[in-house]
C-alpha cells in the first residue's frame, strides 16, 4: 500500500512538471536562496507566471528567476501583481527570452541589495502608465546596486532609484532602443524615476507632464530633438550630475551646438541646460552636463541644439546645367517629419530669393532621391538652395549651388521705380528674333505679357489694381529663354 502511494505521489509530480505553474495567492520566500520558474533544484520544469499575485521575500533572500529548461536560458514571464509589496533581498533574471514582467500598480518590485542580469537578452518590463512613475516599477533602493546590464539586457519602462552616497546609472531603454542615463550621488532621502521614450514625432510619448512640444523652448535653442526622451519623475530635491546616452543620430548638426535640454515644469518650456561637448553624434555617444542639474525643476530630458537639426541626411545637392535650363536634383539618406522641399534662387546668393519649384518630401526610412527643372534660369549668376520645411514648422536650408548662364547682350530699362499706377519698359540690345516681355507677381503668376518686342520702343503697364509688393519683367526669347529680368516695387 506504501508503496502504491509513493508510485502515485511519483507519477503526479511528474505531470505537474510539465505543466505552467499559476500563482494567485502569492508566495512566501522562507529560505535564504528561492528558485522562481523552470530548471530549479525544486524540480518544476515549466514557465510559471504570477498573475495578479505578489512575492513576499525577506531582506537577506536571494531570488533566482529562472527559464523553462534544466540549466539553460528559455522563456520565463514572471507577471509580479498583487495588493502586498514584493521586497527581494537580491533577484539574479537567469532566463534568456521572456525577461521580466513588473505588473504591480501599488508597490512595483523592490530590491534591497542587488539586481542582477544574468542572461543574454533579458529585459524588466514596466507598464508605461501614470502610475508607473510612482509606483509600478522596479525599485532600487539606497545603497542597492544593479548589474550586468547592457544593450540587451536592461528596463523597458520606469526604473527607480532611492538617493545614496554613490552615482547610479539608469539602463533604460525603449524596446530594442537602448539609452541609459546615468546621474551622480542625489543624497539619501531622495528619489529618481526615470524611463527611456524612442519617438518619432512633435511630442514627446511621455506621461510625467506631457506632452513636451518640440517646439516650445527658450533662448538661444533653435531646434529640439524629435527622436527620443527620457521622461523623469522625482520625490524631495535631487541635485546631481546629468549624462545622456543618446540613441538618435545628430550627425547634421556639431559638437558645439549640441546641449542638454530639461523641460521646466515652471515654463512649459524646453531649456538649456549647460553641458559639455558630447562624445560624438552618431547613436551610442554621450552628452554630459557641466554642473548639477535641480531635477525636481525638470520633467523631462532631451537633445537640443543652438542651430538648426536638420530633420533629414542629405547626401548631396547639385545643380547642372541642361541646354537652357538647370536640373536641380538631391538624393537623402533618412527623412522623417518632413512637409515639403523648396528650390529657391538668387542672382547673388544672399538677397532676392524666390521659389522656382517644390516637392512633397516622402518621409522614407531609406531616403530617396529628388528632382526638378529650374526652365527659365537667368543670364549670369544663378545661386540655388534647397529650403525644407518640416511638419511642425522648422525651416532648414543647404548649401549654394552656383549655375552661370551665358546669354545674348540684352537688358531691360524700368521705370519708375518704385512705381505707383504704371511702369515703363524698354529693351536695349540687339533684338534679331520674336522676343516677349512679361509682368509677375513675387509668387511667379504671369500678370501681364507683350509680345512683337522692338528696341527703342516704350512699353507701359497698368499696375494701378495691383496689391503693394515686388513684381518682375522678364524678357524671353523665341525660345523661351530667359534673357533678363528686373524687379520693381509696387507703393
Amino acid at each position: 500500500m506504501k508503496k502504491n502511494r509513493l508510485l502515485f505521489c511519483i507519477l503526479l509530480f511528474l505531470m505537474i512538471s510539465k505543466e505552467s505553474i499559476s500563482q494567485y495567492g502569492g508566495h512566501t520566500i522562507v529560505g535564504s536562496t528561492t528558485y522562481l520558474g523552470a530548471g530549479s533544484i525544486q524540480g518544476i520544469f515549466s514557465d510559471i507566471t504570477y498573475s495578479d499575485a505578489s512575492i513576499t521575500g525577506h531582506p537577506s533572500s536571494t531570488v533566482y528567476f529562472v527559464g523553462s529548461a534544466p540549466n539553460t536560458q528559455h522563456q520565463l514571464i514572471a507577471n509580479i501583481g498583487g495588493a502586498a509589496a514584493t521586497q527581494i533581498g537580491s533577484a539574479i533574471l537567469n532566463n534568456g527570452t521572456g525577461g521580466l514582467l513588473i505588473n504591480n500598480n501599488t508597490f512595483g518590485l523592490e530590491i534591497i541589495t542587488n539586481f542582477n542580469f544574468n542572461a543574454q537578452n533579458a529585459q524588466v518590463t514596466t507598464l508605461r502608465n501614470a502610475s508607473s512613475v510612482a509606483n509600478n516599477n522596479l525599485r532600487i533602493d539606497a545603497n542597492a546596486s544593479i548589474s550586468g546590464f547592457n544593450a540587451t539586457n536592461n528596463v523597458n519602462g520606469y526604473l527607480k532609484k532611492e538617493g545614496d552616497a554613490s552615482g547610479f546609472i539608469f539602463p533604460i531603454a525603449d524596446g530594442t532602443a537602448y539609452a541609459p542615463m546615468t546621474v551622480g550621488a542625489i543624497g539619501a532621502g531622495n528619489s529618481i524615476t526615470a524611463a527611456y521614450y524612442k519617438s518619432s514625432g512633435s511630442a514627446a510619448a511621455a506621461y510625467t507632464g506631457g506632452p513636451f512640444s518640440v517646439t516650445s523652448f527658450a533662448s538661444p535653442l533653435l531646434s529640439v530633438s524629435s527622436l527620443e526622451y527620457w521622461d523623469i519623475g522625482v520625490s524631495g530635491t535631487p541635485n546631481a550630475l546629468l549624462s545622456l546616452a543618446f540613441y538618435g543620430d545628430y550627425s547634421v548638426a556639431s559638437l558645439a551646438t549640441l546641449f542638454i535640454v530639461g523641460w521646466k515644469i515652471s515654463t512649459g518650456k524646453w531649456e538649456q541646460i549647460p553641458s559639455g561637448p558630447a562624445t560624438g553624434l552618431t547613436p551610442g555617444n554621450t552628452i554630459s552636463s557641466t554642473g548639477n542639474v535641480n531635477f525636481s525643476d525638470y520633467s523631462a530630458f532631451t537633445i537640443a541644439a543652438t542651430t538648426i537639426v536638420l530633420p533629414f541626411n542629405l547626401k548631396s545637392f547639385t545643380a547642372k546645367k541642361t541646354n537652357n535650363k538647370v536640373l536641380l536634383s538631391w538624393i537623402t539618406s533618412s527623412e522623417s517629419n518632413l512637409n515639403i522641399y523648396i528650390v529657391e534662387r538668387s542672382n547673388n546668393g544672399s538677397t532676392g530669393w524666390v521659389s522656382i519649384g517644390s516637392l512633397s518630401a516622402t518621409n522614407t526610412a531609406t531616403g530617396r532621391t529628388y528632382s526638378l527643372y529650374d526652365n527659365i534660369p537667368l543670364n549670369g549668376n544663378n545661386y540655388y538652395r534647397l529650403k525644407t520645411v518640416s511638419t511642425n514648422g522648422i525651416i532648414t536650408y543647404s548649401l549654394l549651388r552656383l549655375v552661370v548662364i551665358s546669354k545674348p547682350a540684352i537688358s531691360i530699362e524700368l521705370y519708375p521705380n518704385p512705381a505707383v499706377s504704371s511702369v515703363t519698359v524698354s529693351i536695349n540690345g540687339i533684338l534679331n528674333n520674336r522676343y516677349s516681355i512679361h509682368l509677375i507677381d513675387a509668387t511667379g503668376k504671369l500678370l501681364q505679357q507683350k509680345t512683337s518686342i522692338e528696341t527703342g520702343v516704350k512699353y507701359q503697364f497698368d499696375i494701378s489694381q495691383y496689391t503693394k509688393g515686388s513684381y518682375y519683367i522678364n524678357l524671353f526669347n523665341q525660345t523661351n529663354l530667359l534673357l533678363d529680368s528686373k524687379k520693381f516695387i509696387k507703393q
